[in-house]
């Protein structure tokens, strides 16, 4: 193979992986305008300020997870027990409930305080 068509190969190969990270950066803008749009069709609802309210609270905890998971994963160690540890928070605060009828500050500081425990029981 001659110098050539090795250049030739080589910008081919760039122009193709440059192609690739537009279209993967691109890709997930796409999806979600399609999925706004398919779902707006199907309902009536589902462009109303009280169902944007709702989707927007219940993507932020999983925000919240995400910048964490992400601030991990940045400092170079790989933690998979974040969801198990969400999940655990789920149950406390379901059984603080079923206990106490109300979930008031208190108690929701309270079950802050038992995840972060049991965050650092995992991490030794």
């Amino acid at each position: 193979m001659n110098s050539k068509n090795s250049s030739k190969i080589t910008v081919y190969s760039k122009r193709k992986d440059t192609f690739l990270k537009f279209l993967n950066s691109i890709l997930l803008l796409v999806i979600i305008i399609f999925s706004v749009i398919f779902f707006s069709l199907r309902s009536e609802d589902f462009l109303t300020l009280e169902n944007i309210i709702t989707i927007s609270i219940s993507i932020s905890a999983i925000g919240i997870v995400c910048i964490g998971q992400s601030l991990l994963l940045i400092s170079g160690a790989f933690d998979i027990s974040v969801g198990s540890i969400v999940g655990f928070a789920g149950v406390i605060l379901a059984k603080l409930l079923e206990v106490f009828g109300i979930v008031d500050t208190g108690r929701s500081i309270l079950m802050v305080f038992v995840v972060i425990i049991a965050g650092s029981l995992i991490g030794l």
